[in-house]
């Protein structure tokens, strides 16, 4: 499994011959911004806020655009469950995206897997340090889920739903990645001496893709 180092992550999305891709940062000091980065791949041609970015060749080509952003891990949007709800990948409208490596797609379960345990080692480096002492109030840090807000208004189609669901699913991401930083602002004060990180620093969020 890899880490990630304060690489961005980017959600997508897929509705038919439409693609839609959000970048997400995972740095604590900048993910309060909404994003860095958004494109929309249509057949027409590239479109969204970072669509004319000097660094991306070929800036016209849609299939060339997606090839050159993928190199940073991917969330993709619908693995992510809407929240209070039952649905699963296969109920919802999505197109696979072949495009994706297997090796950069973030694997959900190992991520979580990884937070418990990164909140395990807490508790008993703290009970081993501290013997006797009340734990202090870890945050909790729940699964990544959709959270719904105001959908783009000059968008329809499949254009529209892939948009609203790298949007909604980049907001529950961000929402985790600032549960993570204040569990993380909890440790580095409680256990300023953890392996594997300097005196107050904030370790990365642990997201985990490849095999």
């Amino acid at each position: 499994m890899s880490t990630a180092d304060f690489d961005p992550v980017l959600v997508i999305a897929r509705r038919g011959d439409v693609t839609a891709v959000w970048q997400v940062e995972t740095d604590p000091n900048i993910t309060r911004g909404d994003f860095s980065g958004a494109w929309l791949l249509t057949p027409e041609g590239v479109s969204g806020f970072a669509a004319t970015a000097e660094w991306l060749p070929e800036r016209t080509d849609p299939a060339a655009v997606l090839r050159s952003l993928v190199h940073w891990p991917v969330l993709l949007a619908d693995e992510v469950p809407v929240a209070d709800s039952s649905d699963t990948p296969a109920n919802l409208d999505a197109t696979p995206i072949p495009e994706i490596p297997q090796d950069l797609r973030i694997d959900l379960p190992a991520t979580y897997a990884a937070v418990a345990e990164a909140r395990e080692t807490a508790r008993r480096d703290f009970a081993n340090a501290n013997p006797g002492k009340r734990q202090p109030a870890w945050p909790e840090i729940a699964e990544i889920s959709r959270v719904s807000g105001h959908a783009p208004k000059d968008l329809e189609g499949p254009a529209l739903d892939a948009v609203t669901a790298v949007m909604d699913v980049a907001r529950g991401l961000r929402i985790w990645l600032r549960e993570w930083a204040a569990f993380e602002k909890v440790r580095a004060r409680r256990l300023p001496d953890a392996q594997g990180t300097s005196p107050g620093e904030l370790a990365k969020a642990p997201l985990r893709w490849g095999a």
